[in-house]
C-alpha cells in the first residue's frame, strides 16, 4: 500500500511538471535579409530607425546598435533586446495595441 502511494505521488509530480517543460519558448527578434513590404530604408541617415507591421509581425530597421522594447497598451513589457544594425522581425502573439521604443523613436503599433 505504501509503495502504491509513493508511485502515485511520483506520477502526479511528473504530470504537473510536464506541461511546464513542453511550453514553447517566447518569440524573439530574428534577423531578416530584406526590408518588409512598405518599409523605406534610407542608408544615408546615420541614426535611422524604421518600423512597420505586417500580419502580426513587427519589422524594424536600425542603422546603429539600438535597444528595442515593446510594451502592451497597459505597460507590460513584452520584449527588450539590444539589436545590431540591420532588419529584424518580431512575431506578436496576440492582436492589440502595442508601444515600441527603439532609440529615440516611440511608436504605437496596431496588430
Amino acid at each position: 500500500m505504501r509503495i502504491r502511494a509513493v508511485i502515485l505521488l511520483i506520477v502526479f509530480t511528473l504530470a504537473t511538471l510536464l506541461p511546464v517543460a513542453t511550453q514553447a519558448a517566447p518569440p524573439d527578434w530574428v534577423r531578416v535579409e530584406s526590408a518588409a513590404p512598405g518599409m523605406s530604408v534610407d542608408i544615408t541617415h546615420p541614426e535611422q530607425v524604421e518600423v512597420t507591421v505586417s500580419d502580426g509581425t513587427v519589422y524594424l530597421y536600425t542603422s546603429t546598435e539600438t535597444t528595442v522594447k515593446i510594451f502592451t497598451i497597459l505597460g507590460q513589457q513584452i520584449t527588450a533586446k539590444k539589436l545590431s544594425p540591420g532588419v529584424w522581425s518580431y512575431k506578436l502573439n496576440a492582436r492589440g495595441i502595442y508601444i515600441l521604443k527603439a532609440g529615440p523613436l516611440t511608436k504605437r503599433l496596431s496588430v
